[in-house]
């Protein structure tokens, strides 16, 4: 046994990382060390700050000063293209890629891409994306089109999708491709990177794609980064002149297929990602948009027109006219009709009802109205299972949308995709409620679309003659009285039990490899291995492997010649291990290797060359993997395309089982590798303070287990609110008292043997549970409403909507029916209102409107799921229903009986209603929806002059306003020292500390959709300690706050009360309140206590949330921007209203003349008389 020499150096080339920096603290750390944390060590890391503002610059130095690898650039600003061009003249390696400093790398990113590029010789590599956020993660719209398959050593011109990837940072360059192509960024552009990064795939002479996501590219909570400025007029007019210069040099060609992947991509993505954002109203915005439609419009061929939705063909044809103030108008339309399009057929085609369509639209010429994405067959693959009888079962539902079920006729079959050979299956029906829950057609029952086909041995052995791998796809075709139509199968149910199906030996000798791949035709693939693995075994890092031949020729070569060699091969180390073969008989043959002293995540393929004639061995059924634990570091396993792998174990945690529990508890059974001191925590994308577990020992398995429920302020046990939560796991170092010193994150990954977790949901009375993985490799756990899946989508909901609606009769219950923070708590005056029912003795029955069980609701009452049937049957049937905003009470069937009650959240420090949409530039459809949505309404309540004369005028309400004051405040104004006991005790606050409630509004930069991260500009620990420790600081986050996952770790004098079900009853426990925007200012005046303002950021937030007041003219205090300010301020409470005491007067009375602790009574009154 020997060493052989590898082909190409074995030292590890430099890779040059390039990092343009500017103003981005909050992300630069997680984004550096992504880039250090790297498997692939020989790296260096140069960081450009380019002038940055805030204190970039110091975190770069600090890297610098505590690793050789990292180099920092200062120069002034020059804009990000700049700052590449200088940190490329800057970089020193044989290799060079880039990163954006708020981005993440995966793990092994760098190590892969290097690897391919080293045996592949290609120019420049280039990895697969996913985006992410502060919730979740998903595959980049233009990867998945460019980069749906590995590709070695391919080029443009063979696979034209690649213009898709004109994106610089997921990509490894050679030095002297770079340098000889003449590459670089143009200054003083945004968009900089599609110019360079076209010509660089068309000057190479081979690139290589990895399928396998490298890059995680981020989209910023604050919506701050260049590619999320839709509608800004400088980001499409650099974009448009970017793409110019591409089409330019596309149109001055012979390239159709090229150019049409132009046309394609600026339609769908580049062009239409500014459409949609166009309202009629920025004029200058919407030229540039309009030119640009009718240009590219114009000059795309009806072949490309037709991949596109019909609803976008409509956009562009609106554009093309002329009529950007048209577009609001559409996109209304479509969101009203798009579960309900009327349409017309012509013999196999499907068109949009020309005449059905509002008489302002744009004329629309017949390829503006064809259905034809929408109009394909709707398939997805749910299950696969391998039987004991080595057949695949799948199973999913299909059928053709726009018909009814019962017309349509199902066949399946396997289609060679070099030959269109067809393989029929035989197609069993079977129920589909996923069918029915996921599509939002309201007019058909799919219940009965779901199918079930088996693949066995007697289908796919008559199909593989040769050796040479083919490969077969699931294709559909759905018949009805206009004939027959064909589609190959592409979805699948992601993240669930197709990530467990490996490969399969079926028969004697042929290999079965399921395809289920996001973004790639279904099918499988089937091979015939010389070699198939029959036993492996690891010790004292000695390899020994027994293999079998399956072919009569190689076995009568061998009987002749018994002589071969196997190598094991290390891909990254370029290195390899050869082995003389040992010929056990005729049949079978072993081989053993000393593995080489262990290097990080090394991984190493095994190859026999038998008679002349080399080959992988294949992973044979009975095998059972290796894992590190048993094998001194060493694992032997499939990979995932069935061929024999060892690795080399790195720090990594392996889930080897997951079980859900009845009591909501889950539990994972692990593997810690290289490393023991090992924590895990199960939380969201964004959580900040994830809640570490140390693995236990489960009937002689270490395993950790998270209880998915927790008690709330009620003393009810609840579970997690809906979402997606990541299992992490990450390396720790104690110190001598048992603490953590230091710590660094790890990844966590999911066995074969785990697979069969992610086959079910575990449906419990308080919520579903799913274990999955996520993006192909994190493991985590789903949870959602516990909703019925048929009840679920849109028949279902057209069927409850006529059961309950307005033109049904329904028998009137005594009950009120609350609903406040769009479902996500029970809180505020609705709360005030159900208390006073309950002091009343009323004989009422209360209902809570919530989006999950998550939510506490007052003992005695009963919390309604969102779109259940008990939700619309409540919802109809109660007499009172109470809001207090302008969305959720979606679909909203009124009947005679009811009075609908909108008490508001608080009065407003910022804009609302129809001033907040005319600020945003916001189209007439919108500000009629506003209209709309308060003329639902009965009453509306006031807690002073100011609020009845802005709530008729920016809510645009015309009826009747109670003038009663707030309820919400009732609890302030009554509340005893007995209450205040009370809370502190529940919040576990000694009765002889101070305590300072601290309560911030929202950041709209920090906002994405209905949920926020936590502003974080007021150091909690640092006012804290300015106070002394005497005190408590309670933190309280928004609504919007309190569904993102980011809280403040409990300390001794800091706790976090976000999730606190209601914010009155802790002004109630607290001695003083600090504020900024908040409507909590408006409120505390009821009770007193002393109020403080802390508006560092005053000015940023008036541009992006204007307000109705002068916030210093209307504050009784000080407007303060320093901690310690704050702090000596808050100090000298006693005698707080000796100095502002007449302007904390003046607030109240102007604000909140009306709460006397009786505004719910006055309420319930006028609505039960």
């Amino acid at each position: 046994m020997a060493s052989v020499p590898p082909a190409r150096p074995s030292a590890d080339p430099l890779l040059s990382v390039v990092m343009p920096v500017y103003k981005v603290e909050r992300y630069l750390r997680s984004a550096v060390d992504s880039v250090l944390g790297q498997s692939y060590r020989n790296l260096e890391l140069v960081l450009v700050d380019d002038g940055s503002p805030d204190t970039c610059g110091d975190i770069c130095d600090d890297y610098a000063a505590s690793d050789s690898r990292v180099r920092v650039l200062h120069q002034p600003n020059g804009g990000l293209s700049n700052a590449r061009n200088n940190g490329v003249k800057e970089a020193t390696g044989e290799l060079l890629t880039f990163i954006d400093s708020d981005d993440l790398l995966y793990d092994d990113a760098y190590r892969r891409q290097v690897s391919s590029l080293l045996t592949s010789g290609s120019d420049f590599v280039t990895g697969n994306v996913y985006r992410f956020d502060d919730q979740s993660s998903w595959q980049s719209w233009n990867q998945k089109l460019s980069h749906q398959a590995d590709r070695t050593a391919t080029s443009l011109a063979k696979h034209t999708t690649l213009l898709y990837d004109t994106v610089t940072w997921n990509k490894v360059y050679r030095r002297d491709f770079w340098d000889g192509a003449d590459l670089s960024f143009p200054e003083g552009k945004l968009y900089e990177d599609i110019v360079p990064m076209f010509r660089a795939y068309r000057a190479a002479a081979s690139v290589d794609v990895l399928r396998i996501p490298t890059y995680k590219w981020r989209v910023r909570s604050e919506q701050s980064s260049i590619t999320q400025q839709k509608s800004d007029l400088r980001t499409i007019t650099d974009k448009l002149e970017m793409m110019d210069v591409v089409y330019r040099e596309l149109a001055g060609g012979s390239e159709r297929d090229l150019l049409d992947i132009f046309f394609q991509r600026t339609l769908e993505g580049d062009l239409w990602t500014h459409v949609k954002h166009v309202r009629g109203i920025d004029h200058a915005f919407d030229e540039v948009v309009v030119r640009a439609a009718r240009h590219y419009w114009g000059k795309a061929p009806d072949r490309v027109k037709r991949t596109l939705p019909q609803e976008r063909r409509v956009h562009y044809r609106a554009l093309c006219e002329g009529r950007p103030e048209m577009i609001p108008a559409i996109q209304r339309w479509y969101t009203e009709n798009r579960d309900d399009l009327p349409v017309v057929r012509r013999r196999r085609k499907v068109f949009l009802d020309g005449a059905a369509v509002p008489e302002d639209w744009p004329s629309l010429a017949k390829i503006d109205r064809e259905l034809t994405l929408e109009a394909r067959p709707r398939v997805q693959i749910n299950d696969g299972l391998w039987t004991d009888t080595d057949s695949l079962v799948l199973s999913g539902w299909a059928y053709l949308p726009f018909r009814r079920p019962a017309d349509q006729r199902l066949s399946i079959w396997l289609e060679n995709v070099e030959t269109s050979r067809r393989a029929p299956l035989v197609v069993r029906r079977i129920p589909s409620p996923q069918a029915m829950a996921t599509s939002s057609d309201p007019h058909h029952h799919l219940g009965d679309v779901g199918f079930e086909v088996e693949i066995s041995y007697d289908v796919v052995a008559p199909l593989k003659k040769g050796r040479r791998p083919e490969r077969w796809d699931l294709v559909v075709g759905i018949t009805t009285e206009s004939g027959e139509v064909v589609d190959r199968v592409r979805g699948v149910l992601r993240g669930g039990p197709l990530s467990a199906l490996a490969p399969r030996i079926v028969g004697d000798d042929l290999q079965v490899a399921p395809v289920f791949a996001p973004g790639e035709d279904v099918g499988i693939e089937l091979r015939r291995p010389r070699l198939i693995a029959e036993r492996v075994d690891v010790e004292d890092r000695t390899l020994t492997v027994e293999a079998r031949l399956t072919s009569p020729s190689d076995r009568k070569r061998l009987a002749s010649d018994p002589v071969g060699t196997a190598r094991l091969r290390e891909s990254v180390l370029l290195c390899q291990e050869v082995s003389p073969v040992e010929v056990l008989g005729e049949d079978r043959v072993r081989a053993r290797f000393e593995v080489p002293d262990p290097s990080p995540r090394a991984m190493w393929r095994l190859r026999m060359d038998l008679a002349g004639r080399e080959g992988p061995v294949a992973w044979g059924n009975q095998v059972e993997p290796i894992l590190p634990e048993q094998a001194d570091g060493l694992a032997a396993r499939p990979s995932a395309n069935g061929w024999l792998l060892v690795e080399e174990a790195a720090d990594a945690v392996t889930v080897t089982d997951a079980r859900v529990g009845a009591d909501l508890r889950v539990r994972f059974s692990v593997v810690a590798l290289g490393s023991r001191s090992v924590e895990l925590a199960l939380c969201r994308v964004d959580d900040t303070n994830p809640q570490w577990h140390e693995p236990a020992t489960h009937h002689g398995r270490p395993s950790v287990t998270f209880d998915l429920a927790r008690t709330d302020a009620y003393g009810v046990r609840r579970p997690w609110s809906e979402g997606l939560y990541l299992l992490r796991a990450r390396t720790i170092v104690r110190d001598a008292a048992g603490s953590v010193v230091a710590a660094r994150p790890i990844p966590v990954a999911a066995s074969a043997s785990a697979m069969a977790a992610f086959r079910t949901i575990s449906r419990q009375q308080a919520a579903d549970v799913e274990v999955l993985r996520i993006a192909g490799q994190d493991v985590g756990v789903k949870i959602t409403a516990p909703i019925p899946l048929e009840d679920r989508g849109g028949w279902a909901r057209r069927q409850m909507l006529e059961h309950h609606g307005r033109r049904s009769v329904v028998r009137p219950e005594d009950a009120v029916f609350l609903r406040t923070d769009d479902g996500h708590r029970a809180a505020d005056s609705a709360l005030a209102l159900q208390r006073e029912i309950e002091r009343r003795g009323l004989d009422l029955q209360v209902y809570w409107g919530v989006r999950d069980l998550s939510v506490p609701v007052p003992p005695g009452t009963t919390p309604v799921l969102d779109g259940s049937r008990a939700w619309y049957e409540k919802l109809a049937r109660s007499r009172l229903v109470v809001n207090n905003s302008t969305s959720g009470m979606w679909e909203y069937p009124a009947h005679p009986h009811q009075t609908h009650v909108q008490t508001w959240h608080g009065t407003p420090f910022s804009l609302i209603g129809l001033a907040a949409a005319r600020h945003e530039k916001e189209s007439p459809t919108v500000l009629e929806e506003i209209r709309e949505e308060a003329a639902t309404w009965d009453l509306l309540l006031s807690s002073s002059p100011f609020c009845t004369k802005l709530f008729g005028e920016d809510l645009a309400f015309d009826g009747t306003i109670l003038e009663v004051g707030s309820p919400r405040n009732d609890l302030l104004v009554s509340a005893t020292g007995h209450d205040t006991a009370r809370v502190r005790d529940a919040l576990g606050i000694p009765g002889d500390r101070r305590v300072l409630l601290y309560a911030p509004t929202y950041r709209e930069t920090l906002r994405v959709g209905w949920a926020a991260k936590r502003y974080d500009g007021l150091d909690l620990q640092r006012l804290a300690a300015a106070l002394g420790p005497d005190w408590v600081v309670l933190h309280r986050g928004h609504p919007l706050n309190a569904r993102a996952a980011d809280r403040i770790g409990r300390s001794a004098q800091v706790v976090d009360v976000t999730d606190h079900p209601d914010v009155a009853p802790l002004v109630v426990a607290v001695d003083v309140v600090v504020t900024d925007y908040s409507s909590l200012m408006f409120d505390v005046p009821v009770t007193g206590k002393p109020l403080y303002f802390f508006t560092p950021d005053l000015a940023d937030h008036l541009k992006t949330r204007p307000a109705y007041h002068d916030l210093a003219e209307i504050a009784p205090s000080a407007l303060h921007v320093d901690v310690e300010e704050l702090a000596g301020d808050v100090a000298e409470h006693a005698t707080y209203h000796d100095r502002h005491g007449a302007a904390y007067a003046e607030l109240r009375q102007r604000f909140a003349p009306w709460d006397d602790g009786k505004a719910a009574g006055r309420v319930l009154d006028a609505v039960l008389r």
